[in-house]
């Protein structure tokens, strides 16, 4: 693939820390893999963490109805 965007600019020693902790050969390889991991993986993560979410508030909301269950059934059984 042709690479015709040529710039020049300053990061931080953060970013500088991420950038060589990436994979890739070269410092243009870490920074163009970091932001295609971004751009591409992120949303998939968001994603997994939302659907995640919703599984363990339904879960909780489970547990909760399971655990008002046995004072329903102590309440009829007495009513009775």
């Amino acid at each position: 693939m042709s690479k015709s965007n040529v710039h020049l600019f300053r990061y931080s020693n953060r970013v500088a820390k991420v950038l060589e902790g990436f994979d890739g050969g070269s410092l243009n390889q870490k920074f163009e893999n970091l932001v295609l991991y971004c751009f591409d993986e992120v949303p998939k993560r968001e994603a997994k963490i939302k659907q995640l979410n919703e599984d363990i508030e339904r879960m909780q909301k489970d547990i909760e109805n399971l655990s008002k269950s046995p004072s329903l059934i102590q309440d009829k059984l007495e009513k009775m």
